[in-house]
């Protein structure tokens, strides 16, 4: 039996362009499962102009310590209605705020919400304690 030593080079090409995608938010909808745990003050989007929008979000919890909190996207076309285009995704939230980088799609977004917001909190999320 002969054994085979093989060696692998690894270099890295640079590219040479850049690539650029713009969307824009046109509705969001915030959906509590269980009303005895939480409930939605307000869940919306302003449009401000035509290029600004601002997303607002505010929950009432009802029941402290949170241990799991799944988040679901979808991203839509409008293409002869609006179709599902791109991912559709369900997050497990405390899995990723404990380690952000697991999920490049998540850590993506969370690099444009984080100065804006005040989710720096890891599970389990205690509001007493805070």
């Amino acid at each position: 039996m002969t054994s085979v030593i093989r060696k692998y080079k690894f270099f890295y090409v640079k590219p040479l362009f850049k690539i650029f995608a713009k969307f824009e938010f046109t509705n969001i909808v915030c959906t509590s499962l269980d009303k005895s745990f939480d409930d939605f003050e307000y869940c919306y989007l302003k449009s401000v102009n035509r290029s600004y929008k601002y997303l607002s979000i505010k929950v009432k919890l009802f029941k402290t310590p949170i241990t799991k909190l799944k988040v679901h996207a979808v991203l839509f076309k409008r293409y002869n209605g609006y179709r599902p285009f791109m991912f559709n995704v369900t997050l497990d939230a405390c899995r990723f705020l404990n380690n952000t980088k697991r999920n490049p799609l998540a850590s993506y977004f969370m690099v444009f919400l984080k100065p804006y917001s005040n989710v720096y909190h890891t599970c389990p999320f205690d509001v007493s304690r805070s």
